[in-house]
This record gives C-alpha cells, structure tokens and sequence, in this order.
C-alpha cells in the first residue's frame, strides 16, 4: 500500500494541475479585451479538452449569459487526464529502469 501511495499522489497531483491549467488556457483565449463582437458576432465560450464541460453564450434580449455545465464531460475530461499522466509515469519508470 505505501508503495502504491506516493506515485497515485503525485499522478493526481500533477493531472490536476494540467487540468486546471488547460482550462485556464483556454479561457484566457476569450478574454480578448480588444475584440469588440458586432451585431453579427454572437458570443460563445467553451471550456474543456477534449471534451467540453462548460458553455456560456448569449441568447438575444438576455442581459446576462446562460450557462451549460457537462457533468459528464467534465469527470471524462478528468480521467484523461488521469489516465495520461498515469501512461507518463510508467513510461518513464521503465525506461527509467531498464
């Protein structure tokens, strides 16, 4: 059990934080402050790789957005990234080893 606990932690440590990095990503790609949307435009922002687990977009006449969340989508986006850091990690002790 000790030796299982340490690279667990540290593989879900380190998926978190690409997690909330990606994320983080990719809302900043929204946050143009000198993009002003014409009448043409419609706003839209989506967040999650490679699954998007959030939406927020403006329906006409609305003065504030409405907002999806994918449940989902979001424990999938979760995983992957778990299972990839997990895939990183164990390359890297067998070649670490061999």
């Amino acid at each position: 059990m000790k030796l299982f606990f340490k690279p667990a932690f540290c593989v879900s440590t380190i998926a978190g934080l690409l997690f909330l990095s990606t994320s983080f990503i990719q809302f900043l790609a929204y946050t143009n402050p000198f993009h002003h949307f014409s009448k043409d435009e419609y706003y839209l922002l989506k967040i999650g790789f490679p699954f998007t687990y959030y939406q927020q977009f403006w329906v006409g006449g609305n003065s504030f957005p409405n907002t999806n969340w994918f449940v989902y989508s979001l424990i999938a986006d979760g995983l992957f990234f778990n299972l990839v850091t997990a895939l990183i990690f164990s390359l890297y002790y067998r070649f670490k080893r061999a």
